[in-house]
């Protein structure tokens, strides 16, 4: 996006944003955008009645549909010097906030993680097949312990990273490394047991028996979950 100074304290941008999350329901937003004075990238806070503003839901989504995010459109959006954040005066600036919004996806992807261990884990507990709980079979024992390993490696990364931004010593780097191992494990722990447990907990025989025939595929359940270590 482009901010274009048009008068001493008054300036105007033209642009388009797809994907910020919830802004729909926003009262003001926070808008990076360049400088076209000094080609520096600069913060503007933009209200929602601003008549430049424009947001709509983004509908039909497949994945995270617990944010609601949205088209954003910026056409002769005017604010004025006192809309600018003072301290944000080029991409450094900037950057400091995304390391602040990349620790938080971060640990999106580690809660997820840890979810669907827990989920998981009661299930192979809980689910028997051929008299004892699948848990003790080494196939399902291989893929808890691997996703045991991917969450307790995300949740070092994401406790790592959060202390360096408490002493300052984060650098854009270190939280794009964090943001990018937490979400790519995240999703492999969620994938595994919904993919592999649907046909690795079944009957391997084309025998017809009781364990076959009550067999259910893998998916979260209302029980009281236990909790895992």
């Amino acid at each position: 996006m482009l901010f274009n100074p048009s008068a001493r304290l008054t300036s105007s941008s033209n642009g388009r944003k797809r994907w910020p999350g919830n802004v729909v329901w926003y009262d003001i937003i926070v808008v990076y955008a360049r400088d076209t004075a000094d080609n520096q990238v600069k913060d503007f806070v933009v209200e929602k009645d601003n008549p430049g503003y424009a947001a709509t839901k983004i509908g039909g989504k497949m994945s995270l549909r617990i944010v609601q995010n949205a088209d954003i459109t910026l056409t002769n959006c005017r604010v004025s010097e006192d809309a600018r954040l003072q301290n944000c005066n080029n991409f450094k600036d900037v950057g400091k906030v995304l390391a602040g919004t990349r620790n938080f996806v971060a640990w999106a992807g580690t809660g997820n993680a840890v979810g669907a261990y827990d989920i998981a884990l009661n299930y192979a507990l809980r689910r028997k097949q051929f008299g004892r709980p699948i848990a003790r079979t080494q196939m399902i024992q291989s893929m808890l312990v691997e996703m045991l390993g991917d969450l307790t490696a995300m949740q070092l990364y994401s406790i790592r990273l959060g202390r360096l931004i408490d002493e300052g010593k984060v650098e854009e780097t270190m939280a794009a490394l964090a943001k990018y191992y937490c979400t790519v494990k995240g999703r492999t722990c969620v994938d595994w047991p919904a993919t592999y447990w649907a046909t690795t907990v079944s009957c391997s025989t084309s025998m017809s028996c009781a364990t076959c025939a009550t067999w259910k595929p893998w998916s979260p359940t209302k029980e009281p979950l236990r909790s895992s270590p």
